[in-house]
């Protein structure tokens, strides 16, 4: 074994890519730059960015799941965003009062809910959205349906998060 106890990674064996495999990745590409142009532009009128508006989304949608605020590291991680764009975007959008951000009582990070007035700037973007999407704005799925989806991705960040500070904490003691 490594440092660290680490297990070695086992080689991912993949096919190489045939010139339609590619072609159709490289449409995929361009089908989503054409929809994350339409968005951009529907966005224009609210003067919101296009990851402004994935994150207030986001956190919409997660906190309609869990029913309380949610931590800024779940959104980051629910959207895949690096913790510093994420920040830079929750900062303008607090700023805006299109969320409230307090301390959580771990003091670690922030808990975040989005305000009336971000949420009334989300129900007039739904429809500018979903006609720039051309496509159902849940993907075709219920709303039950997709709120468990997420309840579910967020007990495996809940899971994640506690692990990673339970290291934290682990590194710590052994530093003393």
């Amino acid at each position: 074994m490594r440092a660290g106890n680490e297990a070695p990674q086992e080689r991912i064996k993949s096919r190489p890519m045939s010139e339609k495999d590619i072609e159709d990745w490289r449409e995929r590409w361009l089908e989503v730059a054409r929809w994350r142009r339409r968005i951009e532009q529907a966005l224009a009128g609210p003067q919101l960015s296009f990851t402004q508006w994935l994150v207030l989304d986001a956190t919409m949608l997660l906190v309609r799941a869990v029913g309380d605020a949610v931590s800024q590291s779940q959104v980051a991680q629910f959207l895949e965003l690096d913790p510093m764009t994420l920040s830079h975007a929750m900062t303008a959008l607090s700023k805006r009062g299109l969320v409230s951000r307090g301390p959580a009582l771990s003091g670690m990070s922030w808990r975040i809910f989005v305000t009336e007035q971000g949420s009334e700037l989300l129900c007039s973007l739904s429809k500018p959205m979903a006609a720039a999407s051309s496509v159902s704005c849940n993907g075709g799925r219920s709303a039950p349906a997709r709120l468990a989806e997420i309840r579910a991705q967020l007990e495996k960040i809940e899971l994640k998060l506690e692990d990673e500070a339970l290291r934290g904490t682990l590194r710590g003691a052994r530093r003393r």
